[in-house]
């Protein structure tokens, strides 16, 4: 059985709910939004498993928004719906639409937490786990420091 990404699943479930409320049980769109296009009807659940499979396949690699390939799977989708009647209302009137995404990444060197139990000391770095103990009760001591919005860029010319 293959296995897919946990982000890769959830963009899969998200067009699995989105396609189905779109083919509906024949109930009528509401009043603002324009009717349904004929196309839409026509879709097969083979149709529909090609499409998952594309979206969900390993070749795209998963769903996360800076994925190389992403826009793929952006313009993949603009392109069926445009086949399907709708009409996109983004940039230049198509269905993808521009924006900024802000990315950053701690640095893994300066992130880390100690935790003292009794006479034993634990040092976690970053992506380290950490297993408590179920049931036992303890106290916490340090110097709280205020961060603002936690963002350290020097690209940015911004440290909090």
């Amino acid at each position: 059985m293959k296995t897919f990404p946990n982000s890769a699943l959830k963009t899969t479930l998200v067009l699995v709910a989105a396609l189905s409320l779109t083919l509906g049980v024949g109930a009528a769109p509401p009043p603002n939004l324009p009717p349904v296009p004929a196309t839409v009807s026509s879709i097969t659940p083979e149709e529909l498993r090609m499409h998952l499979r594309f979206l969900a396949s390993d070749e795209l690699g998963g769903r996360y928004t800076l994925a190389p390939n992403f826009a793929i799977a952006a313009r993949y989708l603009a392109a069926h719906l445009e086949a399907y009647g709708y009409r996109g209302v983004g940039d230049k009137g198509g269905f993808l639409q521009s924006f900024d995404v802000v990315s950053m990444r701690p640095e893994s060197a300066k992130s880390s937490l100690e935790l003292i139990f009794g006479d034993k000391t634990g040092t976690y770095g970053l992506g380290d786990f950490f297993l408590s103990r179920s049931g036992s009760s303890g106290s916490a001591e340090g110097q709280i420091v205020f961060v603002g919005a936690g963002v350290s860029s020097s690209a940015q010319k911004h440290d909090d």
